[in-house]
């Protein structure tokens, strides 16, 4: 992350690229679209600690960045297993039209 200035002062810090704000002092409230943005810095605890109090604050009063960061975390998990033995079978709830066109997809890449 660098420093930027907005408004004339030194007060947020700006993802490069994104262009979104984290608070940088105590007491700076987040926004959902911040929270967002930021969740894999939050969850693997890069954020500094004001950043990580806010954004529990923000949790705390958010039912739906609350329900967004749980489906986060259960895609992510999600993600891994579906690579962890890259040998395993199709588990057989996974319709076979969804089977074919991935394999139909794979093979068109190729």
């Amino acid at each position: 992350m660098t420093v930027a200035l907005v408004n004339g002062t030194d007060l947020f810090y700006i993802e490069v690229g994104r262009g979104i704000r984290v608070p940088r002092h105590q007491g700076e409230r987040m926004t959902c679209r911040t929270v967002i943005e930021f969740l894999a810095e939050y969850l693997s605890g890069e954020l500094l600690d004001h950043q990580r109090v806010a954004f529990d604050a923000h949790l705390a009063e958010c039912s739906a960045c609350v329900a967004y960061l749980k489906s986060y975390e259960r895609t992510v998990a999600l993600g891994k297993d579906a690579f962890a033995d890259p040998d395993a079978p199709v588990p057989t709830e996974v319709p076979d039209e969804l089977v074919k066109a991935i394999l139909a997809a794979r093979t068109k890449r190729k």
